[in-house]
Order: structure tokens, then C-alpha cells, then sequence
């Protein structure tokens, strides 16, 4: 177009090259016009890339992909907890007819401990009431005799008729089973000359049993 519309004047220059200078004069007219300068893409049309708009399934894909991993790793730390969980009570199922049997045991050993110091008291009692008495035959002289021995818990009872009770009173203030002998009364015996019937109260010792 230039060297066909305009009358120019080639000094040393061939025609067959202004053709290669033909991009710089237009680029050089397009910045002397006052008109919105045009567009030129001077990139060879082989290397050029055709931009293309974005695709809509890929970034759909994306945003999915982005809100599952995003899910995943809200509901991680539930999942996991959930996994403990069954896997304790799969223990706990494996082991419930042993830790049962292990109760049942325990339960029987509580029993058999209790009927043991039921029994370990009964003859604890019984060992303290025969001290006792055993005590009494052998201190009790020839002219006293007992009607009644009385022992609960720690409160003895002792009554009968003796030639002195006071004496036997005395006799037994030096017990080794008894202590706190008191007299509830010393009265004259009726059916005996001489004689008087008695009542009297005691304690046993705590360590009566151990008591030779």
C-alpha cells in the first residue's frame, strides 16, 4: 500500500525491501494519528497462542475436590474416634465373660470373708466366756456356789450363794478376766444358816481371752 498509494523518493534502497521496513513506518504513523492507535499483534500467526476461556466443568471439578477435602478434614478427627471406639468395645466384648467370672469371684471372696470374721468373733466370744469361767471355778471357794453366769457382750452377771459374799466380792476384785465388780446386793440366804445369797456385775477384760 505504501508504494503504491505514495510517491516515494528510494535513495540506495531496493523495493524489494521496503517491505521488511513496512511494520516500523506503521507502528511510526499509528503514533503521529490522533485516532485510537490500532492493534498489531506482531508475533508470527505459527507462535501464537489463542487464549480460550476457562471451563466451567473444571472448575467445578475443582470446587468439589476442594470441598471434599475440606469435609475430610472436619470429619478426620470424628472417624477416628469412632474407630477407638468400636475397637474398646470389641475389647471390652472379648473380655466381658472374664472380667463376669472375675465379679463372681470377687463377690464369693467378700462372702467367705465375712462368714470368716463372723466366725473368727463367735469364737472369739465363746474363748472369752470359757476363760471366764474357768477363772471363776478355780478362784470360787468350797462354801460359794453359782445359780447363774450371765455373759453378753462384755457384761457379766453372777449370781448365787456363798458362806461370806463379801469375801468372794474380794476374791474377785483380783481377777484376771473381770474388771469393775460391783455388788447389786448381799442379802441373808433363808434356807441356809450362816449363808447369804448375792448378785454381782462385772466387765470383761478386752484381753480376758489372752488372760491365763
Amino acid at each position: 500500500m505504501l508504494t503504491q498509494g505514495l510517491n516515494l523518493k528510494m535513495q540506495g534502497i531496493a523495493s524489494s525491501k521496503v517491505a521488511d521496513c513496512v511494520g516500523a513506518i506503521g507502528l511510526a504513523i499509528s503514533g503521529t494519528s490522533k485516532s485510537q492507535p490500532g492493534k498489531f499483534n506482531l508475533i508470527p500467526r505459527e507462535k501464537r497462542v489463542i487464549a480460550e476461556r476457562p471451563s466451567l466443568v473444571t472448575s467445578l471439578v475443582l470446587a468439589g475436590l476442594l470441598a471434599i477435602m475440606g469435609l475430610a478434614v472436619m470429619t478426620r478427627e470424628y472417624v477416628q474416634q469412632q474407630r477407638l471406639l468400636t475397637q474398646v468395645e470389641g475389647q471390652i466384648q472379648l473380655l466381658q465373660s472374664d472380667v463376669d467370672r472375675t465379679m463372681d469371684m470377687r463377690t464369693e471372696m467378700e462372702d467367705l470373708l465375712g462368714e470368716l470374721n463372723e466366725l473368727r468373733g463367735f469364737m472369739g466370744g465363746r474363748q472369752t466366756v470359757l476363760a471366764v469361767l474357768k477363772e471363776l471355778t478355780e478362784k470360787i471357794p468350797d462354801d460359794s456356789f453359782l445359780q447363774n453366769v450371765n455373759i453378753q457382750g462384755d457384761r457379766v452377771s453372777i449370781n448365787g450363794f456363798s458362806g461370806s459374799a463379801s469375801a468372794l466380792l474380794k476374791t474377785l476384785l483380783d481377777s484376771q478376766n473381770l474388771e469393775s465388780i460391783e455388788s447389786r446386793y448381799i442379802t441373808p440366804d433363808r434356807n441356809r444358816q450362816d449363808g447369804e445369797r448375792f448378785s454381782f456385775e462385772a466387765r470383761v477384760r478386752e484381753d480376758a481371752s489372752d488372760s491365763r
